[in-house]
């Protein structure tokens, strides 16, 4: 017989059902642990996750996300401070609750004597279908301001499973964001598939540079003449001596 023992050290105050949800694997369940240490407003993006562990790389930890987001553990939506769109994450030590679907005519009251309305069945195919076809107009917004277009079908099929962990405005303006990152080279672009695949999304990118005026200097500063006068040719004294 093997005893197992574990000394009570009351480092951080996690949910049991949670460290004990066996829909969960065991990496889901050990970085819920690790974030859940830390109370509060603070920062944790996926890079800073990535830097947690020297065994599980990217793909390990996106996975992990997926099953927590899935399961409520964890959600993400975007809000507006001013001028600028962040990304909140909200986690909880609980999952959400199971979502039970009515079974026939059913009524419910309204508060303040209002009348009293007919349940409206829902039919799961034509949610579906409407869903569906949301889905596939929300990608072709996508797909326009992606700064690579190639391998449509793919990327497409990646998007289906993209909006079930994240909205599609979320997305699109992550996509927008990784188009003007002034560090992005273009040889070097993912294709929206991988993109989509990897999450990227969640990636932080820097803002371009806001540039000034342009000036005459400006415009012929790429045609510099042979004897570097940035003015080109015509206005260079020299070149006009020949």
């Amino acid at each position: 017989m093997s005893i197992q023992k574990v000394p009570q050290v009351p480092f951080a105050q996690i949910a049991n059902s949670a460290l004990r949800d066996s829909r969960l694997s065991f990496k889901a369940r050990g970085i819920l642990a690790l974030v859940l240490s830390h109370s509060g407003e603070w920062t944790a993006t996926l890079r800073w996750l990535e830097s947690q562990s020297q065994v599980d790389g990217r793909a390990a930890i996106q996975s992990a996300l997926r099953e927590l987001t899935n399961l409520g553990y964890r959600t993400v939506h975007r809000e507006r401070y001013g001028d600028e769109i962040r990304t909140i994450v909200t986690w909880k030590h609980e999952a959400k609750e199971p979502i039970s679907r009515p079974t026939g005519n059913l009524t419910v009251s309204e508060p303040d004597g209002q009348e009293t309305r007919r349940y409206k069945e829902h039919h799961p195919k034509e949610h579906h279908r409407l869903e569906h076809k949301k889905d596939i107009f929300r990608f072709e917004e996508f797909w326009k301001i992606y700064p690579k277009r190639v391998g449509r079908k793919a990327a497409a099929t990646k998007w289906q499973t993209a909006v079930k962990t994240a909205t599609p405005d979320q997305i699109i303006e992550a996509a927008k964001r990784y188009r003007d990152d002034p560090k992005r080279d273009p040889e070097f672009t993912a294709n929206p598939a991988t993109w989509l695949n990897q999450e990227r999304w969640l990636d932080e990118y820097e803002k371009p540079k806001v540039s000034g005026p342009v000036t005459v200097m400006d415009l012929y500063a790429a045609e510099p003449c042979e004897h570097g006068d940035p003015m080109g040719e015509s206005r260079c004294a020299l070149c006009r001596r020949k």
